[in-house]
């Protein structure tokens, strides 16, 4: 909606929807999560927009890359409208644009990045990234500090939180018996090798857990 940019109070309140849902359950969450699909379309502008830290999955693939300078200008424009919409509206009303009587304004800031999707090989007892991926894998941290750690106002303990290697049968696995991967067991399907697939899924997601924690808390 294009009256969002003017200061028009129903453009704001349309494109502000989940800014006023998050303050609505603000007492009863310590986190809210939007998990949103790959695109730079009005619905993830909107959650964005409420949405105080922002993580990046990276696909070790070159498009993954090439989107990161997509979603930096993106995120620069939102921003630089939001605070003209929110300006022209004071300025036409003579008072802030407010939700449950806070002023509103953009607080967005990068939080980090997953690695996920590759094909890993052991060497010397040390899990890496077959050649192809690993490639790719190195250009991700200067990528990402040059699109998104550069606008960011606070500074990262951790900006890689992560990362997921190709998971196999585990994800249809997971779908078809409707619980998370780390709960699946021999009663799912899962047997040998990919029980220990299950295990490491489970550390690595209270290491990304962690290391997402360290960078919000620090600068909440």
């Amino acid at each position: 909606m294009v009256r969002w940019k003017s200061g028009d109070y129903r453009g704001l309140q349309t494109t502000l929807l989940f800014k006023d849902l998050l303050e609505k359950v603000k007492d009863d969450y310590d986190y809210v999560f939007f998990d949103v699909g790959p695109s730079l379309g009005a619905l993830n502008r909107s959650i964005l927009a409420a949405s105080d830290f922002f993580i990046v999955p990276m696909s070790s693939d070159i498009f993954s890359l090439q989107a990161l300078e997509n979603i930096s200008i993106s995120l620069n424009e939102w921003k630089k409208q939001l605070h003209r919409g929110l300006e022209d509206y004071l300025e036409k009303e003579n008072e802030d644009f407010k939700i449950n009587n806070d002023k509103i304004s953009w607080n967005l800031q990068f939080a980090g990045y997953i690695t996920q999707q590759y094909t890993a090989k052991t060497v010397a007892g040390i899990k890496r990234p077959v050649n192809a991926y690993e490639k790719i894998i190195k250009k991700i941290p200067i990528t990402v500090q040059k699109y998104l750690v550069a606008n960011n106002s606070i500074k990262l303990e951790k900006i890689k939180l992560g990362e997921i290697p190709n998971l196999d049968s585990l994800i249809p696995l997971s779908q078809s018996s409707n619980v998370p991967i780390f709960e699946l067991k021999s009663e799912h399907g899962v047997v040998g090798a990919h029980l220990n697939k299950v295990k490491e899924y489970d550390i690595t997601l209270q290491e990304i857990t962690s290391n997402l924690l360290i960078n919000i808390v620090r600068n909440d």
